[in-house]
């Protein structure tokens, strides 16, 4: 391995431990650091046969939180794990395995009890259309949202 891809790895190595980063993420980060291309695969190579870079785990990590603590729906959760660049196979065996057992109605109308909560005013038409916003932009099906405004 040439010193680039020794380099690469330690400046990889630093934005890991952070938090965890897909494997387009890192290979943005290294190249932007100005690496070759052939020290930012055997860089990337390295990293994912030591087990430092898993595109499932993270996609499962974020989906995880965003469905949970974040109040995010499935289908901008879908389009976070895609833009940050796995695979949509993985994508969409990580979505079967984090939806299992849950209902996007259920996760919608909990958000809609956080939104009501934080936005007590929000009442009538206008609250309603601030409501259906709020979770159209969390992204909630267009038929989900009609069900949790009827009640």
């Amino acid at each position: 391995m040439s010193g680039d891809s020794q380099e690469a790895i330690g400046v990889a190595l630093r934005h890991l431990a952070r938090r965890d980063r897909t494997e387009l993420e890192l290979r943005r980060i290294l190249t932007k650091k100005g690496f070759e291309e052939e020290a930012v695969r055997g860089a990337l190579g390295r990293l994912r046969g030591w087990g430092y870079l898993d595109d499932e785990r993270v996609a499962l990590a974020l989906a995880r939180d965003r469905l949970e603590r974040s109040g995010w729906g499935p289908m901008r959760v879908r389009e976070e794990l895609l833009r940050r660049g796995i695979d949509p196979s993985v994508v969409s065996r990580v979505m079967q395995q984090v939806m299992e057992g849950k209902e996007e109605e259920s996760l919608a109308r909990a958000a809609a009890r956080r939104y009501s909560r934080t936005h007590p005013g929000a009442t009538g038409e206008r609250g309603m259309r601030r409501l259906a916003g709020y979770l159209a932009r969390r992204g909630y099906s267009t038929e989900v949202i009609v069900r949790v405004l009827k009640g």
